[in-house]
């Protein structure tokens, strides 16, 4: 069971640092129609996820 919850942890993991790297702050493939400010706040967001979720998420499954 606890082996199950790892996968699924790196796998969620994966998928939130995937996202954050096609957009903007990573390979640039999506692109955010919305405000400067709005933008900005998005990027902030995705490094969160690329910097900070990702590296808690398989913390947590190790």
């Amino acid at each position: 069971m606890e082996q199950a919850l790892a996968l699924v942890l790196i796998a969620q993991g994966g998928g939130i640092a995937a996202s954050a790297a096609v957009g903007p702050l990573g390979f640039g493939l999506m692109q955010y129609r919305t405000s400067e400010t709005t933008v900005n706040q998005l990027l902030g967001s995705d490094a969160a996820a690329l910097f900070v979720v990702f590296p808690a998420t398989v913390l947590a499954a190790a």
